[in-house]
């Protein structure tokens, strides 16, 4: 928690400042990553059409943004639409932010 003191600042405003920046970092995450997590809380028993349908509200793409020729991509089902959500949210967009604050800081970055 960032409070001033113990952590002055968000890890990823000290890395974009230059913080390490001699230190070479390898950033990763691996697709499937999200699943342990939500089967050993048991949540991906609990995930269904009504949950699916919720995320989609939530998080799915604006029915405008899409081009008038894109195809739509299929509906996933609703634990791996559960997955893609959770893993964007907690694997795969804090990776992009760290890669990137870390190449403004003039740091090396190494993205698997």
């Amino acid at each position: 928690m960032v409070d001033g003191e113990g952590l002055p600042t968000t890890p990823w405003h000290a890395v974009r400042a230059g913080a390490a920046r001699d230190i070479a970092v390898l950033i990763g995450r691996n697709r499937d990553e999200c699943r342990l997590f939500l089967a050993l809380s048991g949540t991906l028993a609990t995930i269904d059409d009504a949950v699916r349908a919720q995320i989609w509200k939530c998080s799915g793409p604006a029915r405008t943004a899409r081009a008038p020729t894109a195809r739509p991509s299929p509906t996933p089902p609703p634990t791996r639409l559960c997955e893609l959500v959770q893993f964007d949210q907690m694997f795969h967009m804090p990776a992009l932010h760290l890669a990137d604050a870390r190449a403004a800081g003039s740091g090396r970055v190494h993205m698997y």
